[in-house]
């Protein structure tokens, strides 16, 4: 279920208006954990976890 309404509006949109979609899709097929469970861990305790570098790259494209 999303966390956001979908109406009409006559309001301009912009090309991206889209993209919320794309990242409530990734979070409801659990590609999140599917990495985090195959990709190895950061190397130190202040390092990134592999999503967080992977997601942002998947919403540019």
């Amino acid at each position: 279920m999303l966390p956001f309404k979908l109406k009409m509006s006559q309001e301009d949109i912009t090309a991206r208006s889209g993209l919320a979609l794309y990242a409530e899709f990734l979070r409801a097929i659990g590609l999140g954990q599917m990495v985090q469970r195959y990709m190895p861990a950061a190397g130190s305790n202040r390092g990134h976890g592999a999503w967080q570098f992977i997601e942002p790259l998947m919403l540019m494209l």
